[in-house]
């Protein structure tokens, strides 16, 4: 019999023992830390006016003249603008310089999309 009251004594302080030692204040571990990422263009200067001039070009606005030709013919004094949004994507301008803006395109790096925003050649170009 005295066996099996030491053999629950001892289990008895084992188990009192082991609960004050799970009773400790755990240490946070701090969240990992991210660094944002930068919203740096990749086209180079002047590479979405290409873009779209390359568009403007393969697309027709009468039998005889593309899209591009035509705001070059029909608007001799006008420049070409680009503007870099955010998240790859561009606006580019055609503007004459007594008229107004005459064409606005937003270009996507990447895709190479183009789609037009405002154009004074109607929906075609």
């Amino acid at each position: 019999m005295r066996l099996t009251w030491a053999s629950i004594t001892l289990i008895l302080l084992w188990l009192v023992a082991g609960c004050q030692a799970d009773t400790r204040t755990p240490t946070a571990v701090p969240a990992p830390t991210s660094t944002p990422t930068p919203d740096v263009p990749r086209f180079a200067k002047g590479e979405a006016i290409a873009v779209v001039q390359t568009y403007l070009s393969s697309r027709k606005y009468s039998s005889d003249l593309d899209c591009l030709t035509a705001f070059l013919r029909y608007y001799p004094r006008g420049t070409w603008g680009e503007t870099y949004q955010r998240g790859g994507v561009w606006t580019v301008q055609f503007r004459q310089l007594d008229a107004g803006i005459t064409g606005v395109w937003k270009v996507y790096e990447g895709s190479l999309a183009v789609r037009l925003e405002q154009s004074g050649f109607g929906s075609v170009c």
